[in-house]
């Protein structure tokens, strides 16, 4: 795995292998991800659906550099890969199992990425 990517990144791009997940964010991707978190305004709310196993996360937390007032939340459809992708996340990342309709309903955020 290229050590030029975020750690975060890396992480999850070595979980996606380990378990034979092909679906990760393509790193030009992650990159355009991580400039638009860059300018998410103060206190705002991200909202990714289609976790995976955490790619886009890292990506849009990489984007945030050092900053903690935004909120990311994340939701996975399938427990088995919400369970290997909740780890090792800052406390302002809120990963959770479920339907993304549900929470759009909710009001949860802004989507920023989706799923493919």
């Amino acid at each position: 795995m290229n050590a030029d990517l975020p750690e975060l990144v890396r992480v999850a791009h070595e979980r996606a292998e380990e378990v034979g997940f092909d679906y990760s964010c393509d790193p030009d991707v992650g990159q355009l991800l991580a400039v638009l978190a860059a300018r998410v305004p103060e206190g705002g709310r991200i909202l990714e659906i289609g976790t995976g196993l955490g790619a886009r996360v890292g990506w849009l937390v990489s984007g945030l550099g050092p900053r903690t007032d935004v909120t990311v939340t994340t939701i996975e459809s399938d427990p088995e890969r919400a369970g290997l992708a909740a780890q090792g996340w800052p406390e302002f990342v809120d990963p959770r199992v479920g339907d993304a309709a549900v929470e759009l309903a909710h009001g949860s955020g802004v989507i920023l990425a989706t799923a493919r």
